[in-house]
């Protein structure tokens, strides 16, 4: 199930990034689906033949378990800090969990992923952060008490024009400047206590290379060609905007925008997916929530779906696209941060990195 926070599509790139992930996922057969960088996103899968029952116990007040945990630099997966560690017990079978409720994409006790929105680094966390981290730890917290096996995941994305601009102000490297600003986002979960159980970086080596696993599979599955792209584009947004869309000359943000001439780039064929995307939405009602978000989705998809620029040639900070040209020339382009950015939800599993280990448990 995918559920959008209220305030989570205010960006002009919200519900095209709904419908991407949704696209290339149905191509992946995976059932990771979210809004990155800005929504709560649950994947469930396939219950395990067995699984482990806990029982519930004692919390403490808000106050000691602040004092006591404030400064904890490490977390064990899938286990609470010691003082609201539930008590162990045998292995058993998976009808014997304290069961969440059962709802049309998740019999309550399947393994459960919850990821926060994968927090851009071009400046320091504020209250948004907060929010959305104490709002997954919640649902982890949760579903962990009623027994269920949680892989809970936050982390920070790194790549694209607007971070490579933002280092060249502080006179930093890119690799330097997302190295200072990613451990603010490290900070500020261990100060708030944040379950998470694992903390993922786009600019980590295995991330990367799940990134381009990904664009290999696209590619093999002729989901991506190459083409050209002009338009206006804004770097704040990192959103490209029509004529029409312009308002006083600016994005429908206010965002300044740049004229961008003929640029080569690859496209993906988000455009096949609108009759496949409009028909799974309509035959499962309950999949996004609440339903004025699902409406909004709707609405969208009905406007007609284009294909998505997914590479950029006019900056470098990013992940590199690896050459599938017949001649065998180099490719100049890096991928576009949104396409690096959406991987992150099964790179944190071992995607793409040979040894797929978790990942398996959520797939569907």
């Amino acid at each position: 199930m995918l559920l959008v926070p209220f305030q989570r599509l205010q960006h002009p790139n919200a519900i095209t990034i709904i419908i991407t992930i949704m696209a290339i996922t149905t191509t992946m057969m995976i059932s990771s689906v979210s809004r990155p960088r800005g929504g709560i996103m649950a994947v469930h899968a396939f219950a395990p033949t067995t699984t482990t029952t806990r029982a519930t116990s004692m919390l403490p007040t808000p106050a000691s378990f602040l004092l006591q945990h404030r400064f904890a630099r490490h977390r064990t997966p899938n286990t609470l800090s010691s003082s609201v560690r539930l008590s162990s017990s045998s292995t058993t079978t998976a009808d014997t969990l304290i069961a969440t409720p059962e709802t049309t994409f998740d019999d309550g006790t399947r393994p459960y992923q919850i990821t926060t929105p994968i927090y851009y680094v071009n400046d320091k966390p504020h209250i948004g952060h907060a929010y959305t981290s104490i709002a997954c730890d919640v649902l982890a917290r949760y579903m962990r008490l009623s027994g269920r096996e949680v892989f809970f995941l936050s982390g920070t994305d790194e790549h694209g024009q607007k971070v490579e601009q933002s280092a060249a102000k502080q006179q930093l490297s890119p690799q330097e400047f997302v190295d200072q600003v990613s451990v603010n986002f490290r900070d500020l979960l261990e100060l708030l206590n944040i379950s998470n159980d694992d903390f993922i970086r786009t600019t980590n080596p295995h991330h990367k290379q799940s990134v381009q696993q990904l664009w290999k599979t696209l590619v093999e599955k002729d989901q991506i060609y190459l083409g050209q792209y002009e338009g206006w584009y804004s770097v704040r947004d990192e959103c490209f905007y029509t004529e029409s869309e312009l308002v006083d000359g600016k994005a429908p943000t206010g965002a300044d925008v740049e004229w961008v001439a003929k640029e080569e780039s690859y496209f993906f064929r988000l455009s096949d997916y609108q009759d496949k995307l409009w028909q799974f939405y309509h035959d499962n009602p309950d999949f996004i929530a609440p339903e004025s978000r699902r409406n909004e989705v709707l609405s969208f998809v009905k406007g007609g779906l284009r294909d998505l620029s997914v590479s950029r040639t006019s900056f470098s900070w990013g992940v590199p696209v690896i050459s599938t040209r017949e001649d065998g020339a180099e490719e100049e382009h890096v991928m576009y941060v949104w396409i690096d950015a959406l991987t992150n939800y099964i790179s944190a599993l071992g995607y793409g990195s040979g040894e797929d280990g978790d990942a398996t448990k959520y797939e569907k």
